[in-house]
C-alpha cells in the first residue's frame, strides 16, 4: 500500500520534517515553499478520495530516500511495475 510505503520514506529520513526538508530542493518552488511536514502526515493519517501522495511529490520522495522506495511503491497507479517478469 502506498500509505505504508510514505511511512518507510518518513523512517528511511529520520522524521516526516526530515523528510520534507530533503524533499524540498528536488520540487519546483511553487511546491516547495508552501511544502510542510502536515502534508506528510496528512497523507498518512487522512482517508482520502485521490491517491497519496500527489504525483507531482513522487519524484522528490524518491531520491529523498535515494531510491530504497520506488515510485511504484509509491503510485502504482502512475508508475508501472518495470521490474515485473513478462509471462
Amino acid at each position: 500500500m502506498p500509505k505504508e510505503n510514505i511511512v518507510e520514506c518518513v523512517k528511511l529520513a529520520g522524521s516526516q520534517v526530515a523528510l520534507v526538508e530533503k524533499m524540498k530542493p528536488n520540487l519546483p518552488d511553487r511546491l516547495a515553499k508552501p511544502f510542510k511536514q502536515g502534508h506528510i502526515s496528512n497523507w498518512i493519517n487522512l482517508e482520502r478520495k485521490s491517491p497519496v501522495p500527489p504525483g507531482e511529490y513522487v519524484g522528490a520522495m524518491v531520491l529523498a530516500v535515494g531510491g530504497v522506495v520506488t515510485a511504484h511503491e509509491l503510485r502504482p497507479d502512475l508508475y508501472p511495475n518495470t521490474n515485473e517478469d513478462a509471462a
